[in-house]
């Protein structure tokens, strides 16, 4: 049996059913044929996206695991774990699609504003492929921005990378939300203008939401 995530790759339940899986007990299982038979291939997906695989041999009844040991060789281990690899492959090619950003709150907030706004994110650096911007329809004005920066850069301790937020603020009411722990002042922004917050949690998702929203109006003037 074997457990595996799919690094960088975000599921999409429904695609689940469309490719065979059944939904049971709060996770979705298949199985598949490899191999003409030989094999049964037991699969299971849980909500996470984690996949849960057993590989049965048809004749004995009984998983077969050498497939999972890199120093087995020989011919037939080999056709059994490129087909093994094969399927998951094509598991992942279908029922998940590429997550550019590693938070949950920023896979969440992105989802808000496609689905409130229908402004997609446009990524427009080649240099920093998973920053990206959000746009009203009508005048074309940023009202969003998501992008990846060093702590330091935003005054806090240690270089880790975090991923952020830009949005618009009124300026007679950017002065008393900055508090250098949770709001910041724009990142690349305007600092009269906009604000920055880390998409980490320490800003709730309603009032990030809240933000967004006045950010939009903003963009309109």
């Amino acid at each position: 049996m074997e457990r595996i995530v799919f690094e960088n790759k975000k599921l999409l339940p429904e695609k689940l059913l469309l490719y065979g899986f059944r939904a049971a007990n709060n996770t979705f299982v298949k199985e598949t044929e490899l191999m003409n038979g030989q094999f049964l291939l037991r699969c299971s997906v849980d909500g996470a996206g984690g996949v849960t695989t057993e590989l049965i041999d048809t004749a004995s009844e009984e998983e077969y695991v050498l497939h999972l040991v890199e120093e087995c060789g020989g011919a037939f281990v080999a056709e059994v774990r490129q087909a093994y690899r094969a399927e998951l492959e094509k598991l992942s090619a279908f029922c998940f699609e590429t997550d550019r950003f590693r938070e949950n709150q920023t896979g969440a907030l992105t989802e808000y504003i496609v689905k409130k706004y229908g402004a997609q994110p446009e990524y427009l650096w080649e240099k920093t492929p998973n920053a990206c911007v959000f746009r009203r329809g009508d005048n074309r004005k940023w009202f969003a921005a998501v992008l990846t920066v060093r702590r330091d850069r935003l005054g806090l301790s240690g270089n880790k990378e975090e991923e952020i937020v830009d949005f618009r603020v009124k300026p007679e009411e950017l002065q008393a939300l900055i508090d250098h722990e949770r709001y910041f002042s724009g990142y690349h922004m305007n600092k009269k203008h906009w604000a920055t917050v880390i998409l980490n949690g320490s800003v709730p998702q309603d009032e990030l939401f809240l933000h967004i929203d006045e950010s939009y109006r903003i963009a309109k003037g």
